[in-house]
Protein backbone atom coordinates (compact mmCIF):
# COMPACT_ATOMS: atom_id res chain seq x y z
CA UNK A 1 0.00 0.00 0.00
CA UNK A 2 1.27 3.42 -0.93
CA UNK A 3 2.02 5.70 1.96
CA UNK A 4 -0.54 8.59 2.21
CA UNK A 5 2.25 11.11 2.84
CA UNK A 6 3.96 10.07 -0.37
CA UNK A 7 0.75 10.47 -2.41
CA UNK A 8 0.13 13.94 -0.94
CA UNK A 9 3.66 15.03 -1.75
CA UNK A 10 3.36 13.72 -5.32
CA UNK A 11 0.15 15.69 -5.93
CA UNK A 12 1.31 19.02 -4.47
CA UNK A 13 3.15 21.52 -6.72
CA UNK A 14 6.82 22.12 -5.96
CA UNK A 15 6.18 25.69 -4.80
CA UNK A 16 3.78 24.42 -2.12
CA UNK A 17 6.05 21.58 -1.10
CA UNK A 18 8.98 23.98 -0.59
CA UNK A 19 7.52 27.45 0.01
CA UNK A 20 10.86 28.69 1.31
CA UNK A 21 12.52 28.19 -2.10
CA UNK A 22 12.43 31.40 -4.27
CA UNK A 23 11.18 31.22 -7.84
CA UNK A 24 13.38 32.02 -10.84
CA UNK A 25 11.83 35.52 -11.05
CA UNK A 26 12.69 36.17 -7.43
CA UNK A 27 16.23 34.99 -8.12
CA UNK A 28 16.58 37.49 -10.95
CA UNK A 29 15.22 40.37 -8.86
CA UNK A 30 17.54 39.54 -5.97
CA UNK A 31 20.53 39.28 -8.32
CA UNK A 32 19.70 42.66 -9.87
CA UNK A 33 19.58 44.32 -6.44
CA UNK A 34 22.90 42.75 -5.48
CA UNK A 35 24.57 43.94 -8.69
CA UNK A 36 23.16 47.45 -8.21
CA UNK A 37 24.47 47.56 -4.63
CA UNK A 38 27.93 46.44 -5.78
CA UNK A 39 27.95 49.09 -8.52
CA UNK A 40 26.96 51.89 -6.12
CA UNK A 41 29.60 50.85 -3.62
CA UNK A 42 32.24 50.78 -6.37
CA UNK A 43 31.29 54.31 -7.46
CA UNK A 44 31.41 55.57 -3.88
CA UNK A 45 34.86 54.06 -3.28
CA UNK A 46 36.24 55.45 -6.53
CA UNK A 47 35.02 58.99 -5.82
CA UNK A 48 32.15 58.74 -8.28
CA UNK A 49 34.48 59.64 -11.14
CA UNK A 50 32.02 58.32 -13.69
CA UNK A 51 29.48 60.94 -12.63
CA UNK A 52 31.86 63.92 -12.52
CA UNK A 53 31.38 66.64 -15.14
CA UNK A 54 34.70 68.24 -16.04
CA UNK A 55 34.39 72.02 -16.62
CA UNK A 56 36.41 74.01 -19.12
CA UNK A 57 39.62 74.87 -17.27
CA UNK A 58 41.60 76.42 -20.12
CA UNK A 59 42.51 79.53 -18.16
CA UNK A 60 43.42 77.45 -15.08
CA UNK A 61 46.00 75.53 -17.09
CA UNK A 62 47.95 78.69 -17.91
CA UNK A 63 50.48 80.09 -15.43
CA UNK A 64 49.14 83.36 -14.03
CA UNK A 65 51.14 86.54 -13.51
CA UNK A 66 49.98 89.90 -12.22
CA UNK A 67 50.22 92.37 -15.11
CA UNK A 68 52.80 95.13 -14.80
CA UNK A 69 54.45 97.62 -17.14
CA UNK A 70 57.54 95.39 -17.17
CA UNK A 71 55.88 92.10 -18.19
CA UNK A 72 52.97 93.34 -20.33
CA UNK A 73 52.57 91.30 -23.53
CA UNK A 74 52.59 92.87 -26.96
CA UNK A 75 49.22 93.46 -28.58
CA UNK A 76 49.84 90.85 -31.27
CA UNK A 77 50.55 88.24 -28.59
CA UNK A 78 47.07 88.45 -27.06
CA UNK A 79 44.80 85.47 -27.65
CA UNK A 80 41.88 86.39 -25.35
CA UNK A 81 40.52 88.87 -22.83
CA UNK A 82 38.67 87.51 -19.80
CA UNK A 83 35.79 89.43 -18.21
CA UNK A 84 33.86 88.80 -15.01
CA UNK A 85 30.45 90.17 -14.04
CA UNK A 86 30.66 93.26 -11.84
CA UNK A 87 27.46 92.06 -10.17
CA UNK A 88 27.76 88.29 -9.64
CA UNK A 89 24.83 86.37 -11.10
CA UNK A 90 23.48 89.40 -13.00
CA UNK A 91 21.05 88.44 -15.76
CA UNK A 92 21.15 90.22 -19.08
CA UNK A 93 18.47 90.86 -21.69
CA UNK A 94 18.14 91.19 -25.43
CA UNK A 95 18.69 88.59 -28.14
CA UNK A 96 21.83 87.30 -26.39
CA UNK A 97 21.07 87.75 -22.68
CA UNK A 98 24.20 85.87 -21.58
CA UNK A 99 26.27 88.77 -22.93
CA UNK A 100 24.08 91.82 -23.51
CA UNK A 101 23.09 94.44 -20.92
CA UNK A 102 25.48 93.06 -18.32
CA UNK A 103 28.34 95.11 -16.87
CA UNK A 104 31.59 93.19 -17.39
CA UNK A 105 34.97 93.89 -15.80
CA UNK A 106 38.19 92.81 -17.53
CA UNK A 107 40.08 90.49 -15.18
CA UNK A 108 42.89 89.07 -17.32
CA UNK A 109 44.67 89.16 -20.66
CA UNK A 110 45.73 85.84 -22.18
CA UNK A 111 48.56 84.87 -24.48
CA UNK A 112 49.31 81.39 -25.81
CA UNK A 113 51.42 80.58 -22.77
CA UNK A 114 50.44 82.91 -19.92
CA UNK A 115 47.56 84.64 -18.19
CA UNK A 116 48.11 88.23 -17.01
CA UNK A 117 45.86 89.17 -14.10
CA UNK A 118 44.64 92.79 -13.98
CA UNK A 119 44.93 94.28 -10.51
CA UNK A 120 44.46 98.00 -9.85
CA UNK A 121 43.50 99.87 -6.70
CA UNK A 122 40.07 101.46 -6.87
CA UNK A 123 39.98 105.22 -7.33
CA UNK A 124 37.87 105.44 -4.16
CA UNK A 125 36.68 102.95 -1.50
CA UNK A 126 33.22 102.80 -3.06
CA UNK A 127 34.34 102.77 -6.70
CA UNK A 128 33.88 99.65 -8.83
CA UNK A 129 35.80 101.17 -11.73
CA UNK A 130 39.16 99.69 -10.77
CA UNK A 131 39.70 98.12 -14.16
CA UNK A 132 38.52 98.11 -17.75
CA UNK A 133 34.76 97.61 -17.99
CA UNK A 134 32.46 96.81 -20.87
CA UNK A 135 28.73 96.90 -21.59
CA UNK A 136 27.17 95.37 -24.70
CA UNK A 137 23.89 97.08 -25.41
CA UNK A 138 21.07 95.30 -27.21
CA UNK A 139 20.17 98.37 -29.29
CA UNK A 140 22.30 100.78 -31.35
CA UNK A 141 23.48 104.05 -29.88
CA UNK A 142 21.91 106.97 -31.71
CA UNK A 143 23.78 107.40 -34.98
CA UNK A 144 27.21 106.26 -33.73
CA UNK A 145 27.30 102.69 -35.05
CA UNK A 146 27.75 101.41 -38.59
CA UNK A 147 24.61 100.06 -40.19
CA UNK A 148 23.53 96.73 -38.73
CA UNK A 149 25.82 96.91 -35.69
CA UNK A 150 24.93 97.44 -32.04
CA UNK A 151 26.49 99.77 -29.51
CA UNK A 152 28.93 98.93 -26.74
CA UNK A 153 30.63 101.14 -24.19
CA UNK A 154 33.98 100.61 -22.52
CA UNK A 155 35.66 102.50 -19.71
CA UNK A 156 38.68 102.46 -17.47
CA UNK A 157 39.66 104.62 -14.53
CA UNK A 158 41.30 106.76 -17.19
CA UNK A 159 39.28 106.96 -20.41
CA UNK A 160 36.01 105.87 -21.99
CA UNK A 161 35.43 104.37 -25.42
CA UNK A 162 32.51 103.47 -27.62
CA UNK A 163 32.34 100.44 -29.88
CA UNK A 164 30.09 98.94 -32.51
CA UNK A 165 29.60 95.18 -32.53
CA UNK A 166 27.71 92.33 -34.16
CA UNK A 167 27.17 89.02 -32.41
CA UNK A 168 25.90 85.50 -33.07
CA UNK A 169 25.69 82.39 -30.91
CA UNK A 170 29.48 82.03 -30.79
CA UNK A 171 31.12 84.74 -32.91
CA UNK A 172 31.54 88.45 -32.28
CA UNK A 173 32.94 91.37 -34.27
CA UNK A 174 33.87 94.64 -32.56
CA UNK A 175 34.82 97.98 -34.11
CA UNK A 176 36.24 100.98 -32.31
CA UNK A 177 34.14 104.12 -32.75
CA UNK A 178 35.88 106.64 -30.51
CA UNK A 179 37.58 107.24 -27.17
CA UNK A 180 38.64 110.03 -24.86
CA UNK A 181 42.35 110.84 -24.64
CA UNK A 182 43.33 111.49 -21.03
CA UNK A 183 46.86 110.65 -19.89
CA UNK A 184 47.17 108.45 -16.80
CA UNK A 185 49.82 106.49 -14.93
CA UNK A 186 51.87 103.97 -16.98
CA UNK A 187 50.10 100.84 -15.70
CA UNK A 188 46.62 102.15 -16.48
CA UNK A 189 47.76 103.30 -19.90
CA UNK A 190 49.22 99.82 -20.56
CA UNK A 191 45.94 98.13 -19.60
CA UNK A 192 43.96 100.61 -21.65
CA UNK A 193 46.09 100.06 -24.74
CA UNK A 194 45.69 96.26 -24.60
CA UNK A 195 41.98 96.60 -23.81
CA UNK A 196 40.86 99.24 -26.30
CA UNK A 197 43.15 97.96 -29.08
CA UNK A 198 42.54 94.27 -28.36
CA UNK A 199 38.73 94.29 -28.54
CA UNK A 200 38.60 95.20 -32.29
CA UNK A 201 40.53 91.96 -32.92
CA UNK A 202 37.71 89.84 -31.42
CA UNK A 203 36.52 86.80 -33.36
CA UNK A 204 34.55 84.59 -30.94
CA UNK A 205 33.48 84.28 -27.32
CA UNK A 206 32.32 81.88 -24.62
CA UNK A 207 30.27 82.43 -21.47
CA UNK A 208 30.67 80.13 -18.47
CA UNK A 209 28.78 81.27 -15.40
CA UNK A 210 29.98 84.76 -14.55
CA UNK A 211 32.97 84.61 -16.93
CA UNK A 212 32.97 86.01 -20.47
CA UNK A 213 36.02 85.17 -22.59
CA UNK A 214 36.50 87.07 -25.84
CA UNK A 215 38.95 85.34 -28.16
CA UNK A 216 41.15 87.41 -30.47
Amino acid sequence: MTDKTTILAWKLPYSQMCPHQPSSLQHRVQSAWILLFILLMSLALSGCNMLTVTPDTTSDLLPTTILSTDNAPALNELTAIEFIKVIPGERGSGTFPLVQNILWRAQAFRTAGRRFLIQLPATSPSSQFNSAQLLFQSTPNSGSQPLGMLGAGGSTTCNAASFAYSISASSITIRSVGATLVACDPLRMTIEHLYFSGLPRATSYTVEGDILTIFL
